[in-house]
């Protein structure tokens, strides 16, 4: 397989990851407060309370370097059929940014293989 073919191929398949984030965000619906209670890497890990579930624990898919830090209370979004997936509610944090952000880079690929 070529380069330009790689590319391609390449490009299709981050284009679909970046959707199915974007869709798996959608599915969040449900609001709480919770609090980080540390990290692993860049990825914080926080904890919420939802009636019915009790408390639940969930390491952040989605780290940065100046992601909330232990001890800080954050919005949390999260599945009401599925309370441990859950994010927490920030933009730079979401599964919808970042399915944005690899739709973009798909697309170029694709568009650089096409027109190359």
């Amino acid at each position: 397989m070529d380069s330009l073919h790689l590319a391609l191929v390449a490009g299709v398949i981050v284009i679909i990851g970046g959707l199915g984030k974007i869709v798996r965000s959608r599915r969040l619906t449900e609001r709480a407060r919770g609090v980080v209670v540390s990290r692993r890497g860049s990825q914080p890990v926080f904890r919420f309370t939802v009636p019915g579930h009790g408390e639940i624990e969930v390491r952040s898919d989605v780290g940065h370097s100046w992601a909330p830090r232990a001890g800080m209370e954050v919005g949390v979004l999260y599945d009401p059929d599925d309370p441990h997936r859950a994010r927490i509610d920030r933009w730079d944090l979401s599964g919808a940014a970042a399915g944005a952000f690899l739709v973009a880079v798909g697309l170029a690929l694709v568009a650089g293989a096409l027109l190359a």
